[in-house]
């Protein structure tokens, strides 16, 4: 018959205090699922994954891309959605420029 080992270690608690993340990133997403992020320093794109091309950050009037430092304006914010655009251009479902405004719904993380 084969005898198991006991531990005999006790197991202590302890507390771990983990600090408030200093930065807080949004990812902006269109209705199609994908995200909105900067094409290689060449303006926006949508893609079906996250890197660091899809991750912003949160500025007075909008987001900005904290690898590029591509800004953005957000108007008529609501609910968890806006409509973006680059200077007077107005972005599009794809992240080109476009005649029609286009809602993105942004999700916070690292809250």
């Amino acid at each position: 018959m084969t005898s198991l080992k006991q531990n005999t270690e006790l197991s202590e608690e302890r507390v771990v205090r983990i600090e408030q993340p200093a930065d807080h990133f949004v990812l902006i997403r269109a209705a199609d699922g994908s995200y909105l992020g900067a094409a290689g320093g060449e303006g926006l794109a949508t893609f079906d994954y996250v890197d660091d091309q899809a991750i912003w950050e949160r500025t007075a009037d909008g987001f900005g891309h904290v690898v590029t430092g591509l800004r953005l304006k957000s108007d008529e914010v609501q609910a968890n959605q806006c409509m973006l655009r680059s200077g007077s251009l107005i972005i599009g479902s794809d992240g080109q420029e476009s005649q029609f405004r286009y809602w993105f719904a942004n999700y916070n993380f690292a809250n």
